[in-house]
């Protein structure tokens, strides 16, 4: 039976996840700074989870970001967003001078059309 994967901010409300590490696997004592200490504890004061499981969730998704390039991404998108705005207004100033674009259907409506046109007429 496959496991199913949980994403990393969807652990913190699992009821009974909680993680541990072992005294035979304890790492150096990080120092953080005093503003990532208080995010740290109020995100365990917020789940009701121990200090351990916090940071292992945050290291976690923190590796998941930068891997995955979260932040070219969004930089890209705002980018793009830019270049939406910029063609909308645009298009807005085309619409007030102009007025709204004709759209024909498709090629063989407007051909069909002119042929009706051209027929209707009288002296052709």
């Amino acid at each position: 039976m496959e496991k199913r994967r949980i994403p990393f901010h969807e652990l913190l409300k699992e009821p009974g996840y909680v993680y541990q590490v072992p005294k035979s696997n304890l790492g150096a004592q990080p120092r953080i700074s005093v503003e990532d200490n208080i995010l740290v504890l109020a995100f365990r004061e917020a789940h009701k989870k121990p200090l351990s499981t916090i940071i292992h969730l945050m290291i976690g998704q923190a590796t998941k970001c930068w891997d995955e390039k979260h932040d070219e991404k969004v930089r890209e998108l705002n980018e793009l967003q830019e270049r939406v705005t910029k063609a909308e207004f645009i298009m807005a100033l085309y619409h007030k001078k102009y007025g709204p674009l004709h759209v024909r259907r498709n090629v063989r409506d407007s051909i069909i059309k002119q042929e009706e046109e051209s027929l209707d007429k009288p002296g052709s």
